[in-house]
């Protein structure tokens, strides 16, 4: 339930409600999330970090990718690349493709 209470936040909420609660340490634990096999779940999770990295100021987007990283979020967001659930894995993508891909 909490998740979806974030998600929804994340979607619809400003930029300086979702940097609150970015401050408030919401990344860890939606990123513990991202273990559980509940599909709905894990859209729901994904949608609230990609909506988060989204409505981040460019001068703090560093901060949130290296957050996500450090809790192991993006190991995480990596291995669901290979779920069975079309949309998770291109949300998955996505979320690697955007921010943490780089160019050689």
């Amino acid at each position: 339930e909490a998740a979806w209470c974030i998600s929804n936040l994340t979607l619809s909420g400003t930029p300086p409600q979702v940097a609150y609660v970015v401050e408030q340490g919401v990344i860890h634990p939606l990123c513990n999330l991202l273990q559980q096999h509940d599909a709905q779940v894990l859209q729901v999770c994904l949608d609230a970090i990609h909506n988060i990295l989204k409505q981040t100021a460019a001068d703090k987007i560093d901060d949130v990718t290296t957050e996500i990283e450090e809790c192991g979020g993006l190991d995480k967001i990596e291995n669901l690349q290979n779920h069975p659930s079309q949309e998770i894995y291109q949300q998955a993508f996505d979320i690697i493709e955007k921010y943490y891909s780089t160019e050689t």
